[in-house]
Formats: structure tokens, C-alpha cells, sequence
């Protein structure tokens, strides 16, 4: 999550695509950038943070582990708040489910500005991480 925050105090203009799917907790990410597009064919898809059981974990780190999951939830859910105007309902969905959203939806919800699909400017270069 700390990309977020990274991403956000860079002295650049970053302008993010969504060309075809931004899932899980690069929608976070993607909501960094100053200004955001989507393919008519890109898909966003949010969920509740997910841990994974390990064999010998005990009782103190479970907790830690469970923690943690709740920070991320709530930084998550800070950020969608922040950079969109996510509906309560689907705030509350993604709390428990998968939730899909259209790039309808995603202009609605303000995750980007317009349905654009990719070209790169004449002059221009892509830098990829």
C-alpha cells in the first residue's frame, strides 16, 4: 500500500490506463495516479484482504496476522473513499465478495475520468515497473 503514498508524492503527471484488468490492491495503486482512463473493455475487481493460514501459528501471531489484514482493510477502504466516490454498498460488498466493476461503473464511481482507449502520444515513452 505504501506504492499509494509513493506514487502520489512523485513530482511527475502520471496518467494510468486500464486496458484490460486492475484487480485487487493495484486498484489502490491505480487511483494514485492524477488522472485514470479505462479501456471499454477493462475490468476493476476489489475484495476483502485475504489471509492465509500457516501450519504451528499460534494464538500471537494470529493476531498480529489478523492485524494486519484489518490495517490493510482500512487503508484500502481510506483510499477508495479518497481518490473515488464508491457507493457504501459496494464498499460494504467488497467486505465480503469480489465486486467487479464495469468501466461504466468506473467513471460513475469516479475511478477514472472517461472510457479512452490507449494510444501513446507521438514523442512519448512508456515506462513500465
Amino acid at each position: 500500500m505504501l506504492t499509494h503514498w509513493f506514487i502520489r508524492g512523485l513530482t511527475l503527471k502520471i496518467v494510468a490506463y486500464n486496458v484490460g484488468s486492475v484487480a485487487s490492491i493495484a486498484v489502490a495503486i491505480f487511483l494514485a495516479a492524477d488522472e485514470r482512463y479505462s479501456s471499454q473493455h477493462g475490468v476493476f475487481m476489489i475484495h476483502p484482504t485475504a489471509i492465509s493460514p500457516q501450519a504451528g501459528m499460534t494464538a500471537t501471531l494470529l493476531q498480529s496476522t489478523l492485524n494486519s489484514a484489518l490495517a490493510d482493510e482500512t487503508r484500502t477502504e481510506s483510499i477508495l473513499r479518497e481518490r473515488a466516490n464508491v457507493p457504501e454498498e459496494i464498499l460494504n460488498d467488497r467486505r465480503t465478495k469480489d465486486v467487479y466493476i464495469t468501466p461504466d461503473d468506473a467513471v460513475s464511481f469516479g475511478l477514472v475520468s472517461e472510457i479512452r482507449e490507449f494510444s501513446l502520444p507521438q514523442g512519448h515513452q512508456i515506462l513500465q515497473v
